[in-house]
């Protein structure tokens, strides 16, 4: 006996089960990617905050001073972190903290030194007239 045509088919129910699988995996898949996207943001959060720019100083921005003077002043191209501490009357050590308020500063840039290749030098940036 032939079936009338609004009778459904096995395989419209097999398509409407598949429909109602795949909208329970879709819905999952939307929360994880809700939960991921949160942590991506926390995960930026703490990035931003571990990479951030250095906090504004006055301290630092003395001895950037101090350390323009000299190297305008002696005609020096360049000084390295060691020299640096010399000239500021600082600890080596807290030269190299001054490292991410002298990259932020326009007046200055780091590059490698010429022979040693452990070693940077910060120099003056060259203003174009």
């Amino acid at each position: 006996m032939a079936t009338p045509a609004s009778a459904p088919t096995i395989e419209y129910l097999d398509a409407k089960d598949q429909v109602a699988v795949l909208q329970e995996e879709n819905t999952q898949l939307w929360k994880a990617i809700e939960m991921m996207q949160i942590d991506f943001a926390s995960l930026a959060k703490r990035v931003k905050a571990l990479e951030g720019a250095p906090k504004e100083s006055k301290k630092a921005g003395q001895h950037l001073d101090v350390l323009y003077d000299f190297l305008i002043k002696s005609g020096q191209k360049g000084v390295t972190y060691k020299q640096m501490a010399s000239v500021l009357k600082v600890t080596p050590r807290r030269a190299k903290q001054l490292k991410n308020h002298i990259s932020e500063d326009d007046r200055f840039i780091v590059v490698r030194h010429p022979t040693r290749t452990n070693s940077h030098v910060i120099c003056l940036r060259k203003v174009r007239k």
